[in-house]
């Protein structure tokens, strides 16, 4: 009974949509919100050799048009979410950014 009703509350979260962009809308408890940040997590944490080979690094000019652009530089602290296997964070640091990165996935992190 309790799993029916998740999927009905699921279903109807499904259907909300943000009327300004057109965009469905899903709250961070919703069980297909969670199935699907856990599947995105799992799915690069699996792949995590092949997509530290393959991606391309963040060009230094990039990096440092973002920091000008959002008024950080060296001392400052930064936050970065999802920071995969650590390209951007060694682009901040190397500017003297005080970096506190999260990644959830274990494989990752190991090659950060």
């Amino acid at each position: 009974m309790a799993s029916e009703q998740a999927l009905e509350v699921s279903a109807a979260a499904m259907s909300s949509t943000d009327r300004s962009n057109g965009h469905e809308r899903r709250p961070m408890n919703d069980p297909a919100t969670r199935i699907c940040c856990t599947s995105l997590r799992q799915g690069f944490d699996q792949v995590a050799a092949e997509y530290d080979r393959r991606r391309p690094a963040y060009p230094d000019e990039l990096v440092g048009e973002a920091c000008r652009v959002a008024g950080i530089g060296s001392g400052d602290h930064v936050l970065e979410v999802g920071c995969g296997s650590g390209q951007l964070t060694r682009g901040l640091a190397a500017r003297g950014l005080r970096v506190t990165a999260l990644e959830p996935g274990t494989s990752l992190i190991c090659r950060s």
